[in-house]
């Protein structure tokens, strides 16, 4: 949706994503409930509330940034959509991984960085603790916004800027002049 080329796609569109995401989180929660009776709460250790908004918006950063490189036609690994479409599934997993950490997520949830999931989660776990599992509502479906907005402005203001200069491309170098100029 923030991107600045052909593939940007419509706000209504982007939310009808985030809405069939979170009915699908929420499904994929409570089978996960009907499975084993008892889905572990999202909420943060003691004390830990920062680690878990750095490892939310260090992780969404990542994935973000990683998803709008790999997804730029002139830093294409393959043709193939379906290799690509790997590389964006694991560089989600490896964000996961980096910001999993010691734990300071209750349980076995390190960073979630998805808002869909999170909320899947807590809508699950609802049902099953009651308001004690919207406690940490604000961090887990809420953080990752912000980490994929840094990911956004990084990539568009200092990663394709850096690119194209070092491409030497004539926009980018003709832009530097502009500004030398004024």
């Amino acid at each position: 949706m923030f991107r600045k080329d052909e593939k940007k796609i419509s706000a209504k569109l982007c939310v009808c994503y985030m809405v069939v995401q979170i009915i699908g989180a929420f499904l994929g929660g409570m089978l996960a409930l009907w499975m084993n009776f008892n889905e572990t709460e999202l909420k943060f250790r003691q004390g830990k509330m920062i680690t878990c908004i750095i490892m939310e918006l260090g992780g969404s950063f990542i994935y973000t940034f990683f998803f709008m490189m790999s997804t730029d036609d002139k830093l294409l690994f393959s043709q193939e959509k379906a290799i690509n479409c790997f590389i964006i599934a694991s560089s989600y997993v490896a964000a996961r991984s980096i910001f999993f950490g010691d734990g300071p997520v209750n349980s076995t949830y390190g960073a979630v960085l998805n808002p869909a999931i999170a909320l899947g989660i807590q809508l699950t776990t609802l049902i099953n603790n009651g308001l004690s599992a919207w406690q940490s509502i604000y961090i887990f479906p809420i953080v990752p916004f912000g980490g994929a907005a840094l990911g956004v402005i990084f990539y568009e203001l200092v990663f394709k800027k850096t690119q194209a200069f070092l491409a030497h491309e004539p926009e980018a170098v003709s832009n530097e002049d502009d500004e030398e100029e004024h």
